[in-house]
């Protein structure tokens, strides 16, 4: 017996009809075109304050550790978490707040992202430097640069240079019931604030 008189005989039995052949899917969208930066910048802001997180915009280095600071003043926390790219140093050395022993201790995770896509306004962040400071505090920092835009995510995967996993991030941790109520922070930070630096 073949294969197609099987399930011939199974889809009698069950007073089916035979399997049809499945068509084939439609084509991918197309790639959205390259933009410049200060476009890919404003979609990016739009996006990510649209679904409850917050961009700041500074020219450089300095500007974005004055950032830094304020944030983990007004969140009141005694320590912070951090991941381990090195351009986080520009920012991170000599604040008068200690690293935390580990994550869980912090209420401020400062972390560098990989991309940001302004289509969605999502950060991508890379398991190569540590994860649980961008999960754990409540508040999360992400340190942006801003030639680190790009349009969508085709663009990220055709890098290439992938790691052993792509955390996307859009905003806050939300999380609804079957009823719609809608919580934020309990999956992740509740808080999340992307320091966008124009000039790097």
């Amino acid at each position: 017996m073949t294969r197609s008189e099987f399930l011939t005989r199974i889809s009698s039995a069950l007073g089916r009809q035979p399997g049809q052949v499945a068509e084939a899917p439609p084509p991918p969208l197309p790639c959205p075109p390259e933009e410049d930066r200060s476009v890919l910048m404003t979609r990016f802001v739009t996006e990510h304050e649209r679904v409850g997180g917050k961009v700041y915009i500074v020219p450089d280095w300095a500007a974005a550790k004055t950032v830094v600071e304020r944030l983990m003043s007004e969140a009141g926390t005694s320590c912070y978490a951090r991941t381990r790219e090195e351009f986080l140093d520009q920012v991170l050395e000599g604040l008068a707040l200690p690293e935390a022993a580990t994550a869980a201790e912090a209420e401020v995770g400062v972390s560098g992202a990989a991309f940001g896509l302004a289509e969605t306004g999502t950060v991508v962040l890379s398991s190569n430097f540590g994860r649980l400071a961008t999960l754990l505090p409540m508040t999360h920092v992400i340190l942006l640069p801003a030639s680190r835009l790009v349009a969508g995510l085709h663009q990220v995967l055709e890098t290439g240079a992938l790691p052993s996993a792509w955390m996307l991030a859009t905003g806050p941790s939300r999380s609804a019931d079957i009823e719609g109520a809608l919580v934020t922070g309990v999956h992740g930070p509740g808080r999340v604030f992307v320091v966008l630096i124009e000039n790097f």
